[in-house]
């Protein structure tokens, strides 16, 4: 199914940044002060040369350029545009999984060999239990939940009270986490069900009260959920941690002293198992998934439990 950006079920309930125009130019201008540029489907359809004047133009008269795709083709001319730069100065590309299928197409068209990754790993010992920390409002996350609910995870909401800083209350949830973690149990810890969760409204409510400004309420609830996973990871080393939301995701890793993944297995597109690489021991390579709200299949954490991959060399 197809939808317009502001019509997307997920996107245009985004918590923090929700989007209510099809235009993702207009949609970036409320968070920066920033020239940005548009390379639609139709210049990308242009012969070679022209499509590559069209782009060196653009790039150098916009602060941001947008590159729109609609198919695969469209993909392997991005990828060719962003390869063959004009000059040799750093690129930022800023992107989902695309930018990288872009590349890889362009590299397989030009003869660079992509790895594939059935070489490096092979099956091994299935994981006995995973740890889930979700900040995710999305429905998509909500089913993925509630699926695995219903097939022998253990699910605990994390309550607002942890919200603050009562650090006796902190020290007795982690307990109590641990304490399934090291008896077997897949643990899913999670802020909501879903946008329509009333717990969202009474969170901001309850930051509100703390005197934190709306703005505020992700960059706060995600360096929390950071502490306390930090706090888990430290206590009851889990082989095996996914992370939902993708606010959620980027704080949480950052708190965990995390500064590099290697992926080591293709779980879903957009959300792969990865191996890390920290400056914590108790996080330092341990198998990671990072989960958008809108990635993955209705069984993606029950596919995470039972996949088993170590490497063969």
């Amino acid at each position: 199914m197809l939808w317009r950006r502001c019509r997307h079920p997920v996107l245009s309930s985004h918590p923090v940044t929700p989007m209510n125009g099809a235009d993702l130019r207009n949609h970036l201008r409320k968070q920066l002060e920033a020239d940005i540029g548009l390379m639609d489907i139709n210049e990308l359809s242009q012969d070679g040369e022209n499509v590559k004047e069209q782009y060196f133009k653009k790039i150098q008269s916009h602060d941001i350029l947008l590159l729109d795709a609609l198919n695969h083709e469209n993909m392997r001319v991005i990828g060719r545009l962003l390869w063959e730069k004009p000059n040799k100065s750093t690129q930022f590309v800023v992107g989902s999984s695309g930018v990288e299928y872009a590349l890889a197409s362009c590299w397989r068209d030009i003869g660079i060999p992509t790895l594939n990754f059935s070489n490096f790993y092979r099956s091994g010992t299935i994981r006995e239990n995973v740890l889930v920390v979700s900040g995710s409002c999305s429905m998509i996350t909500h089913q993925q939940i509630a699926n695995a609910l219903s097939n022998g995870f253990h699910g605990i909401r994390i309550p607002i009270h942890l919200f603050t800083n009562n650090q006796q209350y902190l020290k007795s949830f982690i307990e109590e986490v641990v304490e399934l973690l090291i008896g077997g149990k897949s643990v899913i810890l999670y802020t909501a069900l879903g946008s329509r969760d009333g717990s969202i409204g009474v969170t901001r409510e309850h930051l509100n009260a703390l005197g934190i400004q709306p703005r505020e309420y992700g960059h706060f609830i995600g360096k929390q959920l950071g502490i306390l996973t930090n706090e888990i990871m430290n206590k009851c080393r889990i082989g095996r941690l996914v992370l939902a939301g993708g606010d959620t995701s980027g704080f949480i890793t950052k708190e965990l002293g995390i500064y590099g993944l290697e992926m080591i297995h293709q779980v879903s597109p957009g959300a792969p198992l990865c191996r890390t690489y920290s400056d914590n021991r108790h996080t330092d390579q341990i198998e990671l998934a990072l989960k958008g709200g809108q990635l993955g299949g209705k069984n993606y954490f029950e596919d995470l439990l039972k996949l088993n991959m170590i490497r063969k060399c």
